[in-house]
């Protein structure tokens, strides 16, 4: 897969989210300069490049949960990169795909990431008594 570069700025991406304050202090004490390369992995490219928008802009870019799989690897990468408030903005959205046959892989993922909000709305869907 080839590599894939975005600019952003160390400074604001450290401040945004813990993850990245400790690769910001090395960036600027080992690696100095503007063009320093930083890998991120963990994640897809689209992915990564939703998490740069919603750093920069405070919001998620256009169709960024527009179907579920998107949405998944949004949520997952937000909890990957300490970032709560886009977790919980997934974990809503990933409420709009509650249905019976995506209950139990969506209650699995709440769990796996510690989101008690997601795992309460599958609970609430399973309640209602409708076949899974």
């Amino acid at each position: 897969m080839p590599i894939q570069q975005h600019s952003a700025r160390t400074s604001l991406i450290a401040q945004l989210t813990s993850i990245f304050h400790g690769v910001r202090r090395a960036t600027a004490t080992d690696l100095c300069g503007p063009d320093t390369n930083l890998e991120i992995g963990g994640t897809s490219p689209e992915v990564f490049k939703a998490v740069l928008h919603y750093i920069y802009n405070d919001q998620l870019p256009d169709g960024a949960t527009a179907d579920e799989e998107a949405t998944r690897q949004l949520f997952v990468a937000a909890d990957m990169y300490l970032l709560e408030r886009l977790k919980k903005m997934c974990a809503s959205r990933l409420c709009r795909f509650l249905q019976d046959g995506t209950v139990e892989s969506i209650m699995q993922l709440a769990e796996a990431h510690s989101c008690i909000e997601l795992q309460q709305a599958c609970k609430s869907y399973m309640a209602k008594g409708l076949p899974i």
